[in-house]
């Protein structure tokens, strides 16, 4: 089972991906690689031309500098599909640890690497790797046995992915959830508050101070609704409606007095703290929409999911088909990676001309385009060698 939905996860990530694949977005364009290529040593702890620490992804950008430049687009894009892949196999287990089920453990997967609103700018940016591990890492928090099981190991993660976005500490609601639940210890949550603490300090100090982070992270930020096409009103409003749906069928669950899935509320109110934040730090925008929308799926499916599927008629069948064929939809739509990942030249067309460029005149630095409205001036001498 597993291998078999890693290899099909990979077919549809690298399919999803094909025309993205050998190409860098303008933004983040080509900045992180090229000063990882002019700078020595490990750039990974560096917050150089980054508003925050980003450690996870400037260590893959280590990593494909090894390689020889018209590479790179190629070896980075596939490395940030096999994060998603990973991102997917720990919600896998993550699910299947709460539920023991194995369909509903992999749709949960699956709805990451097939997430449409990942392909206007998120697929193979390394600007935007970060989501899928926040919602790797928000599944974690919502299972107490990987929790006490893999706690060690949850720290690691933690640090790493904290070191890498302040957006954690939006997830730790079901940590405090847990320990009054008496789930997890009181030691193992004052462990993971403490660690995110101190990275959500280095990454706002980072950033600027207390005041600076409060601003947001930019000063165009939009909030009106008015006029968006389909696909940003979707991503906005897609995982607020899904959550609520969720919150009401818990509800229902809490009145008749059946016990009501702690896992699913865990994840609806993630979902939502990740929404809110992001919306007022950074306005709408198809980024924000990946985790948000993930997760409340995720949620949402767990708490109408039955055991005796086929046994009887039931309005959560009901729901949950009229679920997947809401998702099947706009996952189809928007399958392939989008145009703004798709613009530009590809990376190794770019290098082979700014090579014969610098080898054949006597100029010192060359103009790679990145896209439509974006370029990057090399020097001549990282490009030859």
């Amino acid at each position: 089972m597993n291998t078999s939905l890693i290899a099909a996860w990979t077919i549809l990530l690298f399919l999803r991906t094909q025309d993205s694949i050998s190409r860098f977005p303008a933004d983040p364009g080509y900045d992180l690689i090229l000063q990882a290529r002019q700078q020595k040593g490990i750039q990974a702890f560096s917050i150089s031309d980054w508003p925050y620490f980003y450690v996870i992804p400037r260590a893959f950008i280590d990593f494909v500098t090894i390689w020889p430049m018209k590479f790179e687009a190629v070896i980075l894009g596939s490395v940030i599909n096999f994060v998603w892949i990973g991102s997917a196999f720990v919600i896998f287990k993550t699910v299947f640890s709460q539920t023991r089920n194995l369909v509903l453990s992999a749709i949960s997967g699956t709805l990451l690497v097939l997430s449409p609103v990942a392909m206007e700018s998120s697929l193979v940016s390394y600007g935007n790797v970060k989501w899928p591990l926040t919602v790797a890492l928000a599944c974690v928090f919502c299972a107490p046995l990987i929790l006490r099981k893999r706690f060690k190991t949850v720290l690691l993660a933690v640090f790493l992915i904290g070191m890498s976005t302040p957006m954690v500490i939006f997830c730790v609601f079901p940590i405090g959830y847990w320990v009054a639940r008496k789930e997890i210890s009181r030691t193992m949550a004052i462990a993971i508050f403490v660690l995110i603490s101190i990275t959500t300090f280095m990454q706002i100090f980072a950033s600027g101070g207390f005041s600076r982070a409060a601003q947001g992270w930019s000063d165009s930020r939009m909030f009106s609704l008015d006029g968006l096409g389909l696909f940003w009103l979707y991503g906005q409003l897609g995982p607020l409606m899904i959550s609520i749906a969720t919150a009401i069928i818990v509800l229902a669950k809490r009145i008749k007095g059946e016990p009501a899935s702690s896992f699913s509320l865990c994840l609806t109110v993630t979902s939502v703290c990740i929404l809110g934040t992001s919306f007022y730090l950074g306005g709408i925008a198809d980024r924000y929409f990946v985790a948000p929308l993930v997760l409340s799926s995720i949620g949402f499916v767990a708490i109408l999911w039955t055991k005796p599927m086929l046994d009887r008629f039931s309005i959560k069948k009901v729901l949950l088909a009229g679920f997947f064929v809401a998702s099947l939809i706009p996952t189809i739509k928007w399958f392939e990676s989008g145009w703004y990942l798709t613009s530009g030249p590809t990376w190794s067309a770019e290098v082979e001309k700014a090579r014969d460029f610098c080898q054949n005149g006597s100029a010192r630095k060359a103009v790679l385009r990145i896209s439509p409205s974006g370029e990057a001036e090399v020097d001549c001498s990282l490009i030859i060698d």
